[in-house]
């Protein structure tokens, strides 16, 4: 079989990092707190990561372009709010998993995912020219999973963390130890107080017994 060739402009690649940031911000997103436009936002996005106008570079610049391609209704586009929730319940769960038991531990065999895959040498629409890509077919959430999956095996088994002061699940960047700057800083601030209340303690003890 010859892949289609087709007019339309070459997806833009996605590095495997946004991919996997975009689903740690999806999994713990407030949805009941999204009003209309953001719910087309929401679904414009899920058709950008799964296909529709990218594909996801797993490997770098050089290694294959994973392109999801939902065939099962309801499709990204159509996606309601229930569909999303379950969606975010999914995922969420294995970003725990991971974090838990590690990527290695945790890994799921693609095979349990009702997705098929094909590959072609410069793209299903010759739209990776010079690259591997791999299209995966099936429902939404399943062919979501799957380029998830693939893409956190590619990555640092300490990217995806979950804050030690308020849980809340992020993907580190370089020596990123903290959420967010707000939790970094309430924890320096606890700090500094806890060695303030540590000097003036000793210096009390000091004062009440002079001759130690």
């Amino acid at each position: 079989m010859k892949p289609e060739r087709s007019d339309s402009p070459a997806p833009e690649p996605i590095p495997a990092e946004d991919f996997v940031l975009f689903a740690v911000q999806f999994a713990q997103r407030d949805l009941s707190r999204l009003r209309e436009g953001d719910w087309l936002n929401l679904r414009e996005d899920f058709e950008t990561y799964l296909g529709r106008r990218g594909v996801v570079s797993i490997a770098g610049e050089t290694g294959p372009a994973w392109c999801a391609s939902p065939i099962t209704p309801p499709l990204p586009e159509h996606y309601t709010k229930q569909d999303f929730e379950a969606l975010q319940a999914r995922v969420f769960t294995r970003l725990q998993v991971w974090i838990c038991q590690g990527k290695d531990g945790a890994a799921l065999d693609l095979q349990e995912l009702p997705v098929t895959r094909a590959a072609w040498p410069h793209g299903h629409r010759h739209d990776t020219p010079g690259r591997h890509q791999i299209v995966i077919h099936g429902a939404t959430d399943a062919v979501f999973l799957a380029i998830l999956e693939e893409a956190v095996t590619h990555e640092p088994a300490d990217r995806i963390l979950a804050c030690p002061e308020c849980q809340t699940i992020f993907y580190r960047v370089k020596h990123q130890a903290y959420c967010s700057r707000s939790c970094s800083n309430r924890v320096a601030v606890r700090q500094f107080r806890a060695r303030g209340t540590s000097s003036a303690t000793q210096a009390q003890r000091s004062t009440a017994n002079p001759g130690h």
